[in-house]
């Protein structure tokens, strides 16, 4: 299953801040769930690009690549005050929980960096999700 995309309302000023933080917070949390990092590149046509089976993909945001097969992406907005999210997993479950995982990872945001996590958290309910 995936979750819909969704856009975040931040404070423009802080948007890139948070989303420096947000390598380290995804290694420290997923660590051993990780696909294996791999230093490979792949050129494709006139783009050097980090090999997609890669763990943790640094290029425009952050994504997660989970050994179940699971991902959760973060990226900041280039044209608005916003950061949007997106994520994948086989199961609903599963899907779930990683949605549960990366907005605890936000939370902390929402009172230094305006973040308003009003509508990732009511897809999240939508889908099943309750938070603890």
């Amino acid at each position: 299953p995936t979750a819909d995309e969704m856009r975040i309302a931040i404070d423009n000023d802080k948007k890139f801040a948070v989303m420096a933080q947000m390598p380290d917070i995804f290694r420290r949390a997923f660590g051993s769930g990780l696909m294996p990092q791999r230093s490979d590149v792949i050129n494709f046509g006139n783009l050097r690009i980090q090999n997609p089976a890669n763990g943790l993909i640094l290029v425009d945001g952050v994504k997660v690549n989970l050994i179940s097969g699971a991902s959760a992406l973060v990226r900041a907005s280039n044209t608005g005050a916003e950061l949007s999210t997106l994520f994948e997993a086989p199961t609903q479950a599963e899907l779930v929980e990683l949605m549960r995982t990366v907005i605890g990872f936000l939370r902390p945001f929402e009172a230094t960096a305006g973040l308003d996590l009003g509508a990732l958290a009511r897809q999240f309910e939508a889908l099943g999700g309750q938070f603890k």
